[in-house]
């Protein structure tokens, strides 16, 4: 609201704008840097700023706060007025719900909350719109749960759970048939051995490139390293976190991504037609079926402009062509 951004509803009146639209600028850029930050800090053992794995959510179309700050997003009002409306309208909407008996206990999926928000909805009446959201979204704490705040509430993803569950339930199955078991699933990245060029790398490209940035290269293995703990190589050989995900609050885009990578590796490692495919060639079919994935999950879509998802998709074609770089 502050510094003017506009929602996208999809409708084909509508004009999208890249530089402030809010999905774009406050979640896709927003996460992909905090998870850089996450992994890197994660490897290093220092996790004070960041707990858990950001889940890569966009916005949370089961919670009803989060609605009411696209309503008045949409609207052509100043800043502090957007501000100071949606904040009454979440009161109101809390203290209604309070007194009614037959509240709103509904858990339906992000999916489906996301094709009844509309542009239709946008357009109602302020009265309208907040009775629409008592009468339709869950706008009070479960029983028994201690009192949190509106935007806290339905931050469950039982859609992206049920994805990541499949997509796992189909990895198990395709490693029974090769005699092996999930825990074989920790050989991380591929194209490189991180550790080596951390040790000896630097070394070696001082003398075959003179003139190249030593504090970058070394920020570049760093991340590398990173991901490749992340992903599932380590020392020990110990099975990446991403591989054990048990609740729908705990799933993330790069839980996820990480099962995903280890099927498409199964799936096509003795697939010939690979061996001939160009990166380009290969990233776009490692990412035309799980981006419907993603987009059923609500996160965001694979991205050429996210880093974590060049590397691993890299690391998919270097492994398919068995190639590494020493």
């Amino acid at each position: 609201m502050v510094f003017d951004m506009t929602y996208y509803t999809g409708s084909e009146i509508e004009r999208f704008n890249y530089a402030t639209d809010i999905e774009t600028n406050l979640f896709r850029k927003y996460y992909t840097n905090n998870l850089m930050r996450f992994i890197t800090d994660s490897y290093s053992g220092n996790l004070s700023k960041f707990e858990n794995d950001p889940s890569g959510q966009g916005i949370n179309y089961k919670n009803f706060a989060e609605m009411v700050y696209l309503y008045y997003i949409s609207k052509p009002l100043e800043p502090k007025k957007k501000i100071k409306a949606s904040a009454d309208m979440i009161n109101e909407i809390v203290i209604r719900s309070q007194k009614r008996e037959d509240i709103n206990k509904s858990d339906n999926d992000t999916f489906a909350y996301r094709y009844l928000f509309s542009e239709d909805l946008l357009n109602l009446p302020e009265e309208k719109f907040r009775r629409y959201l008592i009468l339709n979204y869950r706008c009070l704490p479960e029983e028994g749960m201690d009192s949190v705040v509106p935007i806290q509430l339905q931050t469950g993803q039982s859609s992206a759970f049920r994805i990541y569950q499949s997509l796992k339930t189909e990895l198990i199955g395709l490693l029974h048939k090769k005699g092996i078991t999930i825990e074989d699933c920790n050989y991380g990245l591929w194209f490189t051995d991180a550790s080596y060029l951390r040790r000896k790398g630097l070394d070696r490209l001082i003398t075959d490139y003179p003139g190249i940035d030593h504090s970058k290269f070394a920020k570049l293995i760093e991340l590398l390293l990173a991901v490749n703990s992340f992903v599932g190589s380590s020392p020990n050989r110990s099975q990446p976190k991403a591989l054990h995900v048990t609740s729908c609050e705990n799933v993330t885009r790069t839980s996820l991504l990480v099962v995903y990578y280890y099927l498409y590796n199964l799936k096509h490692e003795s697939d010939k037609g690979m061996i001939g495919k160009s990166f380009e060639e290969l990233f776009n079919d490692f990412k035309s079926d799980i981006n419907e994935l993603l987009e059923k999950s609500f996160y965001q879509p694979i991205s050429s402009n996210n880093i974590f998802d060049i590397i691993l998709v890299f690391s998919s074609y270097s492994y398919l062509k068995r190639i590494s770089i020493p």
